[in-house]
């Protein structure tokens, strides 16, 4: 996981006292029950990020695809992620004692501690205190709550977190959900702050929600508290009391997410089914956006820490190569010039027999202007070495060898030089591979990423991928069921006011809901969706032509008949008038295409439905042609059509994506 830095979100960055208040009832409803199976701790210098994944058997009666959840955390946000993230490589100390005291532990209690920004999580043995607020902690105490290991100590004027000690909480504000209007007044008047500091920091609403309760409430947010009247102070109170029981309906407008429509937002919002998928639809992309910036860094300092060695080898190779040129060059010169250096080292030995000290000779030296007094630039006689200068080259003679010694040496450099180079040449050569490697890795990795994090946005609310479903022409989603438990969880869960829900005049067929998600639905969605129920009855398998299928209102669809007796899962009783669509012909299509990738894949649908989003399609209808056989003429219809470069990933599709589609295993090409 990565380094979150919230200063680069824009809009709403963290979560307030009301989020956690809707949120906890929803992960009551979600985690009471389940059992925590991994823990995962990410270590950043913003702060800290951890991710519980939780079996959690009650997330499928509620009409959840999975019982796996996983409960994401940071010192600023807390909800259910359907995101997955690269694990650690070794967990922190403090994750691995989470581990060894949590996992396997069965959750019993998911509460919010009185206004307060702090989550209780209690099993058997511990309790999980989780405070989202400053810098955040994550608390583990006993069942007393007395600390057994936080992951920040932590010390203030009125409480210190650390080990060994009662937890204590913070000191304790208002609740704002049950103030009586009396003390709300008396609030007010004493405040003397302006009505939105009044409501976002006396009572805790934060700005957002508190410009909500003003707006709802008519009022005057730069108004000071105690100037105002009682009846709009009472409106005011009101209207703060039903923001903790408004309606359900996560939303997320273009900067903020919350749990209901927010009187004081414009624009239509995008309106999920659970609180914690708006959370996650609305956050994640930019926590992984982050995420991918930081890999990108990582990666480009390995990179500029591998071109710096890569440049460290380039400048050792171009010295040896001076080295061994120099090496050959001066054995060279010492073999050319033989007979001069040998006259040299003969007058320098006559000099010293003749009782001059190496001062005296050296004196000499610079005084005459010889040709020997010239090729001797200078001697250091503690070392035994000379100093020549001949035809522009400077090398070091050592006096203890011979002429001839000194000349090999030279060259034996030289040869050692040569091979050095070789082997210095093949790890530049390894270095550059490596890094290329890296470059290459990590456009793959970025590629996956923008891939994955494009995947994941896209299937944000696809809690529709346990059912059937398309999406209309004119960009409505259409859910079917598959069987009683399918039906059951469609209609009881996902099935909101304002969706249209759709059935079949024949036994034995799914129920199909249009999801109107805020918008009016047309008459060209509900026509696809008729054909698409007539699609999932048994009106294929009948191998029938045509079927009668009505819609009716979610209000119309009743769990009990009128005579009192509850219907088994999945069946229900459609009560009042319902809209007809008669004679809805059975037929289907199957279209090829691809995403924004460009990865192939496979969809079937409505005609309208598909013909608006396929390159290539084809309509069929009910029929004794077995699948795997359909599948075959399906692609020999599809491949003439296709241009040569869209046959080959035409091709790549597996015949198994397409036999899947069919319905009842059977049917015809029209």
């Amino acid at each position: 996981m990565s380094t979150v830095a919230h200063g680069e979100f824009s809009g709403k960055s963290e979560m307030t006292a009301v989020d956690i208040r809707y949120l906890v009832r929803e992960l009551k409803s979600v985690l009471e029950g389940g059992f925590f199976r991994k823990i995962f701790q990410w270590k950043n210098e913003d702060g800290f990020q951890f991710i519980f994944e939780i079996y959690a058997p009650k997330a499928l009666h509620l009409g959840s695809a999975s019982s796996t959840k996983r409960l994401y955390i940071d010192k600023k946000r807390i909800y259910l992620s359907s995101g997955k993230m690269d694990a650690p490589q070794s967990p922190p100390g403090f994750c691995q004692l989470l581990r060894k005291r949590l996992i396997g532990s069965k959750i019993r209690n998911v509460r919010q501690h009185t206004f307060d920004r702090i989550i209780e999580i209690d099993t058997d043995e511990i309790t999980l205190i989780l405070e989202i607020f400053s810098s955040g902690n994550v608390i583990l105490c006993d069942a007393q709550k007395n600390i057994i290991m936080p992951l920040y100590h932590k010390t203030w004027k009125d409480r210190t977190v650390r080990p060994n000690r009662p937890y204590e909480y913070p000191p304790q504000g208002i609740e704002p959900s049950a103030i009586t209007f009396s003390d709300f007044k008396k609030f007010a008047s004493e405040s003397g702050k302006k009505l939105i500091v009044f409501l976002s920091v006396r009572m805790g609403l934060g700005s957002d929600y508190a410009r909500d309760v003003i707006t709802a409430a008519n009022a005057d947010e730069k108004q000071e508290t105690g100037k105002i009247p009682d009846d709009v102070l009472m409106r005011i109170h009101k209207s703060m009391l039903s923001i903790f029981e408004r309606k359900i309906e996560p939303c997320v407008y273009n900067d903020f997410v919350s749990p209901f429509r927010m009187a004081s937002r414009k624009g239509e919002p995008k309106v999920f089914s659970s609180f914690s998928e708006a959370l996650d639809a609305y956050f994640s992309p930019k926590i992984m956006q982050t995420f991918e910036k930081k890999k990108i860094a990582e990666q480009e300092t390995k990179i500029e820490k591998i071109k710096r060695i890569a440049e460290s080898q380039r400048l050792a190779i171009e010295d040896m190569k001076n080295k061994e040129r120099h090496g050959k060059e001066v054995g060279e010169i010492i073999y050319s010039n033989y007979h001069i250096i040998k006259k040299a080292l003969l007058s320098l030995e006559e000099a010293r027999r003749s009782g001059l000290s190496w001062d005296d000779i050296k004196s000499k030296l610079t005084e005459s202007h010889t040709d020997i007094s010239r090729m001797i630039r200078r001697i250091d006689e503690k070392n035994g070495v000379i100093t020549f200068e001949i035809n522009d080259c400077v090398f070091d003679f050592d006096m203890k060898k011979s002429i001839d010694k000194n000349a090999t040496a030279y060259f034996e450099m030289s040869k050692k030089m040569k091979a050095k180079i070789i082997s210095a040449k093949k790890a530049l050569e390894s270095t550059m591979k490596r890094m290329e490697g890296l470059k290459t890795e990590g456009k793959e990795k970025l590629r996956k990423a923008i891939a994955s994090r494009r995947e994941k946005e896209m299937r944000k609310a696809r809690w529709f991928d346990s059912f059937k479903w398309f999406v209309t022409s004119d960009g409505f989603l259409v859910v079917s069921g598959k069987d009683a438990d399918t039906n059951e969880k469609l209609i009881r869960h996902h099935t909101k006011e304002g969706d249209f829900v759709f059935h079949t005049d024949i036994q034995g067929a799914a129920f199909t809901v249009i999801k109107a998600e805020g918008k009016k639905i047309t008459a060209q969605a509900k026509k696809e969706a008729a054909s698409f129920a007539a699609v999932q009855s048994k009106a294929w398998q009948r191998q029938l032509g045509a079927i009668d299928v009505y819609g009716i209102n979610p209000d119309q669809v009743l769990k009990a008949s009128p005579d009192g007796i509850n219907l088994p899962k999945g069946s229900f009783y459609i009560d009042g008038e319902r809209e007809w669509f008669k004679n809805t012909r059975v037929e289907m299509a199957i279209g090829f295409a691809r995403d924004a990738d460009g990865r192939p894949y496979v969809f079937s649908g409505p005609v309208p439905a598909v013909k608006s989003r396929a390159k290539y399609y084809v309509i069929i209808r009910p029929g004794a042609t077995d699948a795997a056989e359909l599948v075959k003429e399906i692609k020999a219809r599809i491949v003439p059509q296709a241009s040569s470069e869209d046959r080959k990933w035409i091709d790549s599709i597996k015949p198994e994506e397409i036999r899947r589609l069919v319905p009842g295993g059977s049917g015809f090409i029209k």
